[in-house]
Parts: structure tokens; sequence; C-alpha cells
């Protein structure tokens, strides 16, 4: 029984523990990319010991559903496929593509076979407290004001998470989990301070981080337990509490909008702009409503889909790549068929947690319901923020918590250690079993080995552009500096993995130096070829071609830029610029007169500058 519980424990942390993965100096990206990374290499780990260990448990009424979910996924991915590092991996800095979300899913059904086990629920609480001691003291050192790395941005409190939100939003669910297993699920072990003490942690780092999306879900955590407690000892209360719950949640939740009598003083304008993204991935999705527009793909329809006041608030250059809502960024990405693979997963699981808040069975046990306190915390962010690994991965685990309680209070009871000990010893009985326990070593060895190798090939750009970044480029020989934009035009060509925004910095790597403006609109036309959409792209090429006097190509560019976003005032004067180089001086005008529009609509006072001087040049 004691390898059966460390066993599990193993699994929980091979789980949790890519959320904990940076990789300082070495990437560009040195958050998502190296969790992204070990996210895949346990993979094989987990599926090994899960075989081995827990195979006889596995139901074809828990399997289906999940091959079902997964197969639908790659349906929509291939139905719309973009290019190959986008399409496997997802878009630079959020690393939310078919093998994240495969993933996902994985961890989910990974979960919902182990919740059959007696005491899994605790472990799995357990775990997401323990998980995070580490980043926890890094949060602390943050918070007092010691930074043992060197990152670029100063003076906030991130711990491993590289961005506040995320990092506020898991050291709430860390510290709900600390609190629910001190004072309820272990209340005699001599270690219990430990989960006390990180649960305090927590709340100081998740205060620190001055995210409002960890307070929130924490306080919809404590209040879902709080009022378990009340049912469990005073049942009559407990309608009186929950009422006021959500009368509460509803007047703080039409206040952030800026609606209501408080709606002045607790306002929060990042929430409005969170509807905002909402709507724009509405629009995105329903003009592709089967498969949608593309795996990861928002942010490359984002400007053709904003509304106007969205501009205004943000301005015309500040776009995102999610619609900081999970469903919503599915159904904008991979359409009705995505919405159904995420749902076929995450509708028992809710339909669970919301049966149990609502009329909890006699059967409910108090480590089921701390699951479900985790899970409606986790899945309330996931509505207003973005679908980050690192708030992902304790999101889905926790849905395959309540999916596999869904479906055990309908038919399989639960099964004590000892009966999983006598079940695996069956199992063993079988040579293939005895045989491939046997092989483990070669077997994970050589498997870890060749997705280390993949993964490690896929991430090779970014760190052969921190490398070119580093090199002094000014201190070089001519020969040097040949032979450097050589290399970097050859990265750019060759690789397959690479995404829009390092084409960008291999671009800009060599149009620093005016000698190499051509080879740099070569790497350019390169990089449209591969993302036609990528704006910023666009945007560097179209200013490459007009510094080289080619201005029918840089027409072309500009033109493509206002068909993605007609209401640019910048863009737009630029193409009456090219206009006016080749003598259409009434297109010229014309387009001076929509561009003064919109600089205007825009409060835009450089783009207006520049049109007074077309405007002279036209006299």
């Amino acid at each position: 029984m004691k390898e059966i519980s460390r066993v599990s424990y193993k699994i929980l942390f091979l789980i949790l523990v890519p959320t904990l993965v940076i990789a300082p100096n070495s990437f560009l990206d040195p958050i998502n990319w190296p969790k992204q990374i070990i996210f895949v290499l346990v993979t094989p780990i987990i599926l090994f010991e899960l075989y081995i260990h827990f195979s006889s448990i596995i139901t074809k009424k828990l399997l289906v559903p999940f091959i079902l979910s997964a197969s639908l996924l790659l349906i929509a991915a291939v139905l719309n496929y973009e290019s190959i590092t986008t399409t496997l991996w997802g878009t630079w800095g959020r690393n939310n593509g078919l093998i994240t979300s495969l993933l996902l899913i994985f961890i989910a059904f990974v979960v919902s076979i182990l919740i059959r086990i007696d005491s899994f629920v605790t472990y799995l609480v357990k775990a997401i407290s323990l998980c995070y001691i580490p980043a926890t003291i890094y949060g602390l050192s943050q918070f007092i004001g010691f930074e043992p790395l060197d990152w670029s941005v100063k003076g906030q409190v991130f711990s491993v998470f590289g961005n506040t939100n995320f990092a506020s939003t898991t050291f709430s669910l860390s510290a709900l989990a600390s609190l629910i297993v001190f004072f309820r699920l272990d209340t005699t072990s001599k270690f219990r301070l430990i989960y006390l003490a990180q649960g305090i942690g927590s709340i100081i780092v998740m205060l620190g981080t001055n995210s409002l999306q960890g307070p929130v879900a924490l306080a919809l955590g404590l209040g879902i337990w709080g009022y378990y407690e009340l049912k469990r000892k005073w049942g009559n209360y407990s309608r009186i509490f929950l009422g006021l719950g959500v009368s509460a949640f509803s007047f703080l939740l039409v206040s952030f909008f800026g609606f209501g009598p408080m709606g002045s003083q607790l306002y929060q304008y990042t929430l409005k702009l969170r509807s905002l993204y909402w709507l724009a991935g509405l629009k995105i999705g329903s003009t592709s409503p089967i498969y949608g527009v593309g795996v990861d793909s928002y942010g490359d329809f984002y400007r053709q889909n904003r509304s106007q006041e969205t501009i205004e608030l943000t301005s015309i250059d500040l776009t995102v790549s999610n619609a900081h809502n999970s469903p919503i960024q599915i159904f904008a990405t991979l359409g009705v068929i995505g919405l159904i693979a995420y749902f076929v997963v995450m509708a028992p699981a809710l339909l669970f947690a919301i049966k149990s808040v609502l009329k909890p069975s006699k059967e409910l046990k108090t480590h089921d319901f701390a699951a479900v306190s985790l899970f409606l915390a986790a899945f309330s962010v996931s509505l207003i923020s973005i679908d980050n690994i690192s708030v992902a991965i304790p999101t889905w685990a926790l849905s395959g918590a309540c999916y596999g309680l869904y479906f055990q209070t309908k038919s399989a009871e639960l099964i004590p250690l000892n009966q999983i000990v006598k079940l695996r010893k069956l199992s063993y009985g079988k040579s293939s079993f005895v045989r491939l326990d046997a092989m483990r070593p070669i077997l994970l060895t050589s498997m870890t080995l060749l997705l280390f190798a993949t993964t490690w090939y896929s991430s090779l750009v970014d760190r052969e552009i921190v490398k070119y970044f580093r090199e002094p480029y000014s201190s070089l020989s001519q020969a040097e500096k040949d032979r450097f934009v050589s290399e970097i035009f050859s990265l750019a060509s060759n690789h397959p993995f690479q995404q829009s925004t390092q084409v960008n910095y291999l671009f800009d790597l060599i149009v620093r130096d005016p000698n190499y403006n051509i080879i740099a609109a070569s790497v350019g036309n390169i990089g449209l070829a591969k993302f036609p959409l990528d704006y910023g792209t666009l945007d560097r090429v179209a200013l490459i071609q007009e510094r080289l006097g080619r201005w029918d190509e840089a027409l072309k560019i500009r033109n493509t830029q206002l068909e993605i976003d007609p209401r640019h005032p910048r863009v737009r004067a630029y193409l009456a610029q090219d206009l006016i180089k080749i003598g259409k001086t009434s297109e010229a005008k014309y387009n001076i007169e929509l561009a003064t529009k919109w600089a205007l609509a825009f409060s835009d006072q450089g783009t207006l500058k520049y049109l007074e001087e077309l405007q002279e040049l036209l006299k």
C-alpha cells in the first residue's frame, strides 16, 4: 500500500512540476518554452506508471470520452492547419498549441482514473500545496526586494510564472489547498504546520502580485468551502450563506464593470478590456464557426475583429494573442469542433461541481468537496484570463478529478489501496507486464531522450537568436559580419520550427546595418511567406522596401496591412507617402484624408504631424 501511495504522489508531482520550470538567460521566452519541454518529457513517465500500477482500474466508460476529445481536437487542427510551429506549439510566449492541448486532456484522463482510489483526492489537494513551496519561497524573495535573477521586468512579484496574473492565480490555488489540508484534511500530523506556512506564504505572495485574479479565486474557493462547512454542521444557515454569497458576487461583478452604486469606486479597467477581447473572439469564431481560424491564431485575426472602442481604449498598435477566456479562445481558434472536445471533459466536471454545491449528496466526502472548491476557483479564472500552461495544468488536473468523481457517483465505488495492490499483483502475473517493467529503464530513457531531442531542436531558434544578440557585432571585421549575416539568413530560411516573432528578431538583427538591407528584405519576405497575416512582419518589410526605393513592393504590403486594419492612420499615411513617390497624387490625397480622420479619432499626434509634412509635399 505504501508503494501505491508513493506512486500516486510521484504522478501528481510529475503533473505539476512543469509549471515551476524556468530557463533564465537561455531562451528569449524563459518561462513557457522550458515548461512546455518538461511537460512533454514527463508524459511517458506518467503513462508508464499509470499502465504498470493502475491499468486494472481503467474502464472504457472513462477512456472513450477522452479519446473522443483528443480526436476532435486533432480534426479541428488538421482542418485549419497553419504553420507547423503554430499548430504544434502555439503562439510564441503562450505555448497553447496542439501538443499542449492534447497533454492537458491526457492529464485530466490520468487524474480521472486515479481519483477512483481511496484517499487519492487528499493526495491531489496536498500535492497542489506542497509542489508550489519552491515557487512560494522565490516569490517571497521577490516580495522583500531580493531578486537573484536578472529578469527584463523589474520590481514585480511573479515568482516562476512570468506574469503577475498567472502567479496570483497559482498562489491562490496553493493557498486554498494548504488551508483546507491544515484545517480539515490533516489535523493530526506533526507536519501539518508546513501546510499552514505554505498557505500563509502563498497568500502573501498572491497579494504581492497586485493582481485581482488570485484574491477573487481564493475568495470564491473559500466561500464554496465555507458553504460546505455550514451545510455539514448547520444546514439551515447554509442557504442564507449561499444567497448572501451569490448576491455579493453579483454585486461585485456588476461593480467591476463600472455599474451600480459602487461602480465608480470598484470599476476594473482590465475587466472592461477583457470583455472587449471576448467580443472580438466571438467575432473571430463566427468567421469560421465549424473549425475556427487555426490553432492559437487569435492574434492573427484580432485586428480585423476588434471594435473601435477597443482601439480608443488601448491604442491602435496594442494587440493581444488570446481571448482571455478559455471557451471563447477555443471557439475562435478551433470552432465548434474544438468546443465539443473541450466540453466532453469539462461539462461532466462542471455538472458534478455545481451539483455538489447546490445539492450535495450524502456520499460526498470532505476531500471530494475540497477538489470541487479548487476546481471551481480555477475554472472561474479560466473565464477571465489566458489559458497559460502554469494555470492550465492544475485546472485540467482538477477537472479530471471532478470528471472522475462524476462517473464514480454513477457507477464504480472507491477502490481501497489494498485492493489496488491485489489487482496489481494479478496484472503482474502476466508475462507482458513483467517484461515491460523489466525494460522500464531502457524504455523510459529512450523515450525521454527522443522527446527531449525533438523539443530541444524545436526551440533552437530561440537559443540561436539569444547567441546572435549577445555577439559584439560592432567589433567584428567585415568578413566576420558577412559570416554573421549569412548564418542569420540561413537560420531564417531553413529552420522549420520558428515563430513570426522569431523571424522579426532575425530581421531586426540584420536591418541594424544598412549595408545588408537587401538581405533583410529577403528575410522579411521569407517571414511573410510563412506568416502572411503577421502585422509586425508586414510593417518591417514595407519599411525596408521603402528604404530601398521599391515603391511598388511597399505599396502592395501597405495595402495588405490596410486590408487587415483599415483604420490604422500611420500605415495609411505611409501608403500616401508611397503613392506620392510614384506620382499618384490624387490617390495620395484621398488616403491623407482618411489617415487624418483616424488619427484625429485616436488622438495620434505623431501621425497628424507627419500628415502635415505630406500635405506640404503635395502643394
